[in-house]
């Protein structure tokens, strides 16, 4: 039981001295300082990864539109107004 394992490790921890105490206590400290900054770099970098894919579908749609537009003959104007995109980028298209 989970419990139980927590009392046996409490025991044991009671057992040491005041200074293997205070070491394991830095170092438990120095654990979870770690273990928080790999979980904030995670969650940062999926976010980042996150947005830029959406911003990269996004200008990818806005592409697609514009060439569709394009071979409609829709003048260029009309299509950078509508998808946000550059006139010299239509005309790449």
């Amino acid at each position: 039981e989970p419990v139980f394992e927590k009392a046996f490790d409490l025991a044991e921890y009671l057992k040491y001295s005041p200074a293997l105490q205070e070491a394991y206590q830095n170092n438990l400290k120095v654990y979870r300082d770690n273990k928080n900054v790999l979980e904030t770099a995670r969650t940062e970098g999926e976010a980042k990864g996150f947005d830029a894919g959406k911003t990269e579908g996004r200008t990818e749609r806005e592409t697609e539109i514009a060439r569709k537009l394009k071979q409609r003959g829709i003048d260029h104007e009309t299509i950078a107004e509508t998808t946000g995109l550059s006139i010299t980028d239509i005309e790449k298209l």
